[in-house]
């Protein structure tokens, strides 16, 4: 199993470390070693989120309570995630670790990557709910959908 951050791996060897219960803060949820199938070991009070990882529920109470703590020293600017922030700080180093498999094109963020590659395979992953028309890209099915404004669901 491998894991992105070093914190999901924390997160990972913890629920494994024992079966004690934990309440976890403001939240108020609990977690075990193994809960029963079909149920989260976190799960926020505020919406319901749940998730088995303390690293992935630790991130989503900051969406909640606004917490940036994550802050660049080049211009100030500061984020909920590290991830986030790293991503952020290539737009002033020029770093672009990801490169297209296809052309020499280089990219700071994997998910701009990931998206590029579809101009050379030509897949069409966005699908018009209201027709049959597919796009490559979702800000074309956004413009398309103007089309469909005022007209009744199917």
């Amino acid at each position: 199993m491998a894991f992105r951050l070093s914190t999901d791996l924390k997160s990972h060897m913890q629920a494994h470390s024992s079966g004690s219960v934990t309440t976890h803060g403001s939240c108020h949820s609990s977690s075990t070693q193994n809960p029963p199938a079909g149920q989260y070991q976190l799960q926020c009070s505020e919406c319901g989120y749940a998730t088995n990882f303390r690293g992935d529920f630790k991130k989503h109470k900051r969406t909640q309570t606004g917490e940036r703590p994550f802050q660049c020293t080049q211009c100030n600017k500061s984020f909920a995630r590290s991830d986030t922030l790293t991503v952020h700080f290539r737009s002033h180093t020029g770093e672009r670790p990801y490169q297209c498999i296809y052309c020499s094109q280089r990219f700071a963020n994997n998910k701009t990557m990931a998206n590029h590659l579809h101009t050379h395979t030509g897949e069409k992953r966005y699908q018009c709910h209201l027709c049959p028309k597919v796009f490559k890209r979702k800000p074309n099915l956004n413009h398309h959908m103007q089309n469909h404004k005022g007209k009744k669901l199917p």
